[in-house]
């Protein structure tokens, strides 16, 4: 498989050094479990995923040796209370949009992966073109690539509902499940990922075999409530770091092995901020690869905010590429909210698999904007593989800097 062909396409800074991150071997045996939306170009809120950003996921738990296992072996290893290693992901999708049967159903083939789907009965029985239908349904379960479970009927939060209505949301999608092709044990995954103890108690009185609840923490250890299973969003706000943390990956790892390689015009990639920022630390790491093909007037821009009158460093990342990636001058200039030039240069070689300084300035607090091309006026066309800009407060103390970006074309 060729992995320098992937798109990336989320940043979110999590200001740690790399080194902090996914210290696999320090913990106890745990399943990563991670929660995805919808997968599309389309819908692109903050809860879901480019079928770009998806495959680069993938590629990098295949990078880091993990292994996807369905929920029903996720529940199996509680009930018998033996997580036997930490090379296990649990991906599951809630909603049940059309397009993870769409784009996230032959990724997964892809790399032989499953995942786990609840849904909310209402979306297949009402005929949504923007949910999957029972037909979609029972492929994806009969591919075995996917198992599905509940999610409600309504995607109602289910602890503000009276009593009658909590049965219906809870048994009434479980007698659907059963009537369209999905018997025996079923899962239940609670909306907005919130329940108390009434709740808890009628899913399990309803005849799920489990749940699934949403949070800040997905690591899955021995001992875990079988109706309260820890899972964790991943977004198109997350970058390269935030994902290995999710996912108790080595991030210096899929860093060393993942080039990449975006084709994609016009991808929205996401937004971060962060505060507090420390001398040293990075305030923000944007994602930047794209392609160059023929126009030598074609730029990716990056807008970002300075919060503090300071010193600022700029450094590109470089990932393991091909030979020809590395071809070539790029131009970059950073200009201020009035359009003034800050700073310009030309960056001639860079760091194969590794970060490369490329401009320090004092900058006062407002708004920027740097571009990067290839070569000033040149005509030039070859591949722009940058996996990262990385803008560090090099100044003394501390720092309230906010950052935000959005991509130009």
């Amino acid at each position: 498989m060729n992995l320098y062909f992937r798109c990336i396409a989320g940043s979110f800074s999590v200001l740690i050094t790399a080194s902090g991150f996914c210290d696999t071997y320090s913990t106890p045996p745990a399943i990563y479990a991670v929660i995805f939306h919808d997968v599309s170009f389309e819908n692109m809120e903050e809860t879901n995923v480019s079928p770009h950003f998806f495959r680069d996921i993938l590629a990098m738990l295949e990078i880091g040796g993990k292994r996807t296992i369905p929920a029903s072996e996720v529940v199996n290893y509680l009930r018998s209370g033996d997580i036997p290693g930490n090379d296990m992901v649990l991906l599951t999708f809630d909603d049940g949009y059309k397009k993870i049967w769409e784009y996230a159903h032959p990724i997964l083939i892809e790399f032989g992966f499953c995942a786990t789907a609840f849904i909310h009965t209402w979306g297949p029985d009402s005929g949504s073109p923007k949910r999957c239908s029972w037909a979609d349904l029972q492929e994806m379960e009969g591919s075995l690539a996917w198992e599905i479970h509940s999610h409600s009927v309504t995607h109602a939060d289910l602890v503000s509902v009276d009593d009658y209505s909590l049965h219906y949301e809870l048994s009434y999608s479980l007698s659907r499940l059963q009537s369209q092709g999905f018997p025996g044990d079923r899962y239940f995954a609670y909306p907005y990922g919130t329940y108390d103890d009434r709740v808890r108690l009628a899913v399990q009185d309803t005849g799920y075999g489990a749940a699934f609840g949403a949070g800040p923490e997905g690591r899955i250890a021995r001992g875990a409530d079988l109706y309260a299973i820890p899972r964790t969003t991943i977004s198109q706000r997350h970058d390269q770091s935030l994902v290995c943390r999710k996912l108790g990956l080595d991030l210096d790892l899929v860093r060393s092995e993942l080039a990449i390689y975006d084709e994609c015009d016009g991808l929205m990639l996401g937004n971060w901020s962060e505060t507090s920022v420390d001398l040293g630390q990075q305030i923000g790491q944007y994602g930047v690869s794209f392609v160059q093909s023929g126009d030598s007037t074609a730029s990716w821009n990056l807008a970002f905010p300075i919060g503090k009158n300071a010193k600022y460093s700029f450094c590109l990342w470089t990932p393991k590429s091909p030979p020809e990636a590395l071809n070539g001058n790029l131009y970059w200039r950073l200009k201020d909210s009035s359009d003034l030039m800050v700073g310009e240069g030309v960056l001639d070689q860079r760091v194969s698999n590794g970060w490369t300084a490329f401009h320090d300035t004092c900058l006062d607090v407002g708004d920027y904007r740097i571009e990067i091309r290839p070569g000033k006026n040149t005509g030039d066309s070859f591949p722009v593989i940058v996996d990262a800009l990385k803008i560090e407060y090099v100044g003394e103390g501390q720092s309230n800097v906010w950052g935000g970006w959005e991509e130009y074309r």
